[in-house]
């Protein structure tokens, strides 16, 4: 149990921190403002493959108790809202890996928080920002390709800043700065991690009451640790905002993308980003994501114990969530993740790889009262990858109760 006190001092964020909006969230959309909520939860959880691998497949019963708080508070100005989860996943007979027993005891805690505030009716200043501590990898947030046997626990925190000004009554730009960093505390090398400063500016044009004609640019500045090469990247696009209803929103963005590597080759490639949410009915509603472009983080990897550095990974995230409300008291709830990628760029074209992950998951949630609910949930996860002992399956299985007040 060496985390406890990573898990106690991630719980004093609360006080400060910070969520970058998902991946499935479309840009300019909202939800509804709610109370203050505090949740309180335990699952039992029966997970076939612990360490995600092939090779000494083994399975174990963890618990995963947790609480969080959500919030929006709005006036005629400002809007923030708020989101945290602090957890721990506990094996009580963890499994042993190569001789070597894997963490019986790690986080699963994040916390989000965003701010718009309208200076006046042509400033509009909006800030998006989360950390997390956690070992599982949350695919709609981007952060993750997979989970990897030695790598433990990451951290990764986000913070997108941004003014928006409205010069005409159609036409208006947004400038900001972004900063990320992804950091594995615990892992066998630091060469997975990576700080990013972004600077980003979009012209904005409003073509009818539907519909948001976009251009821009975007620099992003990477710089990493370990064996890891520091990146720079340029993007130019066009794009598109189109409210199809009041409850339907879609948004795309394509151009190119100016890659760069210190080190490594330097390309161009496509780039493009999709996302759309709907809320077909008081029942049914869904969200969706897309992206290609040339990914960063991950390019050192080892072949036959020889470090490599890749110059690129040309990575697809494709996902898709739903959920359908039965009745008042029963929920079902469903998606995926797809997210195949090519790394390329090595020192010879022989040593380029491939892989992909497959990640779905189905939960039905029942409402016992107002106070009390029932989730159960079943995730699959399938990675095939052309690096050795990186293939695996895995299923789990997760029963669980939440109560509300």
């Amino acid at each position: 149990m060496q985390n406890y006190f990573s898990i106690i001092s991630l719980g004093v964020i609360l006080a400060a921190g910070a969520s970058a909006q998902s991946l499935y969230q479309a840009t300019n959309s909202a939800d509804e403002p709610l109370p203050l909520r505090w949740v309180a939860g335990a699952n039992v959880i029966y997970d076939d493959n612990v360490a995600t691998t092939e090779a000494d497949k083994q399975s174990s019963i963890a618990y995963n108790p947790s609480v969080g708080l959500s919030f929006t508070r709005t006036t005629p100005q400002t809007v923030i809202d708020v989101n945290g989860r602090l957890g721990v996943i506990y094996y009580p007979d963890a499994p042993v890996i190569n001789g070597q027993p894997i963490d019986d005891l790690s986080n699963q805690s994040r916390l989000g928080v965003s701010l718009t505030h309208r200076f006046s009716e042509r400033l509009r200043f909006t800030s998006q920002n989360m950390i997390s501590r956690e070992r599982e990898p949350e695919y709609s947030y981007g952060i993750a390709s997979g989970r990897r046997t030695n790598s433990g626990e990451y951290i990764s925190s986000t913070s997108d800043n941004t003014f928006g000004y409205r010069w005409t009554e159609r036409f208006g730009t947004t400038t900001g700065i972004k900063y990320s960093q992804i950091d594995n505390p615990n892992a066998d090398s630091q060469d997975s991690n990576r700080t990013t400063w972004e600077f980003h500016h979009q012209f904005r044009y409003q073509y009818s009451p539907q519909n948001v004609v976009t251009s821009g640019y975007r620099y992003e500045q990477g710089e990493a640790s370990g064996d890891s090469q520091n990146s720079t990247d340029h993007f130019l696009t066009v794009g598109d905002e189109y409210r199809f209803s009041p409850n339907t929103i879609g948004v795309i963005s394509a151009g190119a993308q100016m890659h760069s590597i210190d080190g490594g080759d330097s390309s161009t490639v496509p780039f493009l980003e999709l996302s759309g949410n709907s809320r077909v009915n008081q029942q049914l509603s869904f969200k969706t994501f897309i992206r290609y472009r040339a990914e960063s983080d991950g390019l050192t990897r080892s072949i036959d114990g020889k470090t490599i550095n890749y110059s690129k990974r040309e990575t697809l995230r494709l996902g898709v969530t739903n959920e359908y409300q039965i009745s008042p008291k029963f929920i079902l709830s469903g998606g995926l993740d797809y997210i195949p990628g090519s790394y390329t760029g090595a020192s010879q074209k022989s040593l380029d790889r491939e892989e992909s992950l497959l990640n779905m998951y189905i939960s039905a949630t029942i409402k016992f009262n107002d106070f009390l609910t029932g989730v159960a949930t079943y995730t699959f996860a399938d990675n095939v990858s052309d690096f050795v002992d990186e293939n695996y399956r895995r299923n789990r299985i997760s029963l669980g109760l939440n109560a509300s007040f």
